[in-house]
């Protein structure tokens, strides 16, 4: 598949968590989703990021912060069904609060 591909079958994804954590009562708050090489390496610098190869630079991440309520909610606890359910949208797809070093607003398409 062609990186054209992968960006439709990532918004489209992104489209349907956004329906699901609405029906949760979740309101979402996009960020950043196309990056950079310098803003990567600015990132990287300022210890924001920690890897060259951010799927930010090719279109298929993107930084969602969700409130309820009124409330941030930040913590991996919180934010886990919207994981499981964007991890059960695609095989390819992956959630930062599941990694070793958490980052929960992180939404991504890891290309095979």
């Amino acid at each position: 598949m062609k990186l054209g591909d992968y960006q439709e079958i990532f918004g489209i994804n992104v489209g349907k968590l956004i329906t699901y954590c609405e029906a949760l009562g979740y309101r979402p708050r996009l960020r950043e989703c196309q990056r950079t090489e310098t803003q990567q390496e600015i990132y990287i610098k300022e210890g924001k990021s920690w890897t060259k190869n951010s799927a930010h630079l090719e279109c298929l991440a993107i930084d969602i912060y969700f409130t309820k309520d009124g409330r941030l909610l930040e913590g991996k606890d919180e934010l886990q069904i919207l994981g499981d359910y964007w991890e059960s949208l695609y095989p390819y797809n992956r959630w930062g609060g599941n990694w070793q070093k958490l980052d929960c607003p992180h939404f991504e398409l890891k290309k095979p």
